[in-house]
């Protein structure tokens, strides 16, 4: 399933393929450990922002995508509702999501 996400205050946007194979990750960079996850939002001020490395992922479950909190430290919102870590919660056509306090829109299709 084909998704987009956007940070538009950045002028920031990025589509991916999730597959039923394997998810994506979702977080920032790290020059330090060379890290760098699937999507990179260290350009969107991640880290002042409060973006985990790893903060979440999207993944295929019962086909429908899924946003998963992977233990991030200043929380994953769907909807400005917090989600609980390790728990998929079903994306719609349109979300609107909260990594720390970065504002992004994720767009399915």
């Amino acid at each position: 399933m084909r998704c987009t996400i956007s940070v538009p205050q950045y002028q920031f946007v990025e589509t991916f393929e999730v597959n039923e194979s394997g998810g994506v990750v979702i977080g920032r960079s790290d020059e330090a450990t060379r890290y760098q996850p699937d999507v990179d939002l260290a350009a969107c001020d991640g880290r002042e922002k409060g973006v985990s490395r790893r903060h979440a992922a999207v993944v295929q479950f019962r086909d429908s995508l899924h946003l998963i909190d992977l233990h991030s430290v200043n929380g994953t919102f769907l909807n400005d509702q917090v989600l609980p870590p390790d728990q998929p919660y079903p994306l719609g056509t349109e979300s609107n999501i909260r990594l720390g306090t970065l504002d992004l829109k994720m767009i399915i299709g």
